[in-house]
């Protein structure tokens, strides 16, 4: 049976998806285009199958909470950059987010 999160993320990912390198949200592209990307891939290991739980588990509770469809979008890609980074997967490289705070 189909997650009906799978289809509601790639789209989600796919209209706020940063085109323009001028973009405040470019420096987010390696997560969108890596989240994105795993969730079209059709095999998956166990690693990633793991990370993709992660990810609709976060878009279900950012979506309760309220957020909007642009903010989730971003959120999502940073969350993937982080846990990406926080435990290697080796068909990844994802780049460290810039330091704004």
């Amino acid at each position: 049976m189909q997650d009906h999160r799978v289809e509601a993320v790639v789209n989600l990912l796919g209209e706020h998806m940063p085109s323009e390198p001028q973009s405040p949200l470019a420096a987010y592209l390696p997560g969108f285009m890596s989240l994105r990307l795993l969730i079209l891939r059709p095999s998956r290991s166990d690693n990633e199958e793991e990370l993709l739980r992660t990810m609709l588990d976060s878009y279900e509770s950012y979506t309760a909470a309220g957020r909007s469809p642009a903010d989730i979008a971003l959120l999502l890609a940073r969350d993937c950059m982080f846990v990406t980074q926080q435990q290697p997967y080796s068909h990844q490289v994802v780049p460290a987010l810039p330091q704004h705070q």
